[in-house]
């Protein structure tokens, strides 16, 4: 996936339409509260939410690969998907977010305790890209691209690092990153473009049973 302005070009019975992604905004997460056999996960009804602004968010996917010949020709392919990684950056990532998703514990006075048992959460995340495309008739339109992943665990960052104040800032954002899983329904990911901004908000609050 490729975060920032790109350019995509789909033809279809000679109709082209083209898109540039320009933003990307709003992420949500929430714990899945239960996943039963063959079954999308449910989520908790209480606790999900908007994890910080999102800076930036880089997918990439893993495949296992075989190949089948016979009579000197390919007779078969397998291209299956494993798992993926999702890598994104936050502005800001509270104390309080931090805590629910790595099983750290967030005490009444601020402290923020962690210990090699705790375990982090898994869980639904979704965003969305701003992108600008022209419909049928040539009109150029802001669009937002939604981005929804049913099951997905955080990984702790394994460095931090800090820097002195000097003549010019330097934002370090919170990087982490989130292991992406086949559902038991067999989804890893659901994207859907959505003509406003509350759109894609309700879709992903409800795809995650975010009520607040």
């Amino acid at each position: 996936m490729q975060i920032g302005k790109c350019l995509f070009l789909y033809s279809k019975k000679e109709e082209t339409l083209k898109m540039a992604a320009i933003g990307l905004r709003n992420i949500y997460f929430n714990k899945i509260k239960s996943e039963a056999e063959n079954a999308a996960p449910t989520y908790e009804t209480t606790g999900g939410g908007r994890l910080g602004a999102l800076v930036s968010a880089n997918m990439t996917l893993t495949y296992a690969d075989g190949e089948a010949y016979a009579d000197d020709k390919l007779e078969d392919e397998i291209h299956d998907f494993v798992n993926g990684l999702l890598e994104t950056e936050l502005f800001d990532l509270t104390e309080e977010k931090y805590a629910m998703l790595f099983g750290a514990t967030e005490g009444e006075d601020g402290e923020l305790s962690e210990s090699g048992s705790n375990v982090a959460v898994m869980g639904g995340l979704g965003y969305a890209r701003t992108i600008r495309r022209r419909d049928a008739q040539g009109v150029m339109k802001t669009m937002w691209k939604g981005y929804f992943y049913p099951k997905v665990q955080p990984r702790k960052p394994t460095s931090e690092n800090a820097t002195t104040k000097q003549g010019s800032v330097t934002y370090n954002n919170d990087g982490i990153s989130f292991r992406i899983f086949e559902a038991n329904d067999g989804v890893y990911r659901v994207i859907k473009s959505f003509a406003t901004e509350a759109e894609y908000e309700t879709w992903i609050k409800g795809k995650l049973s975010i009520t607040a």
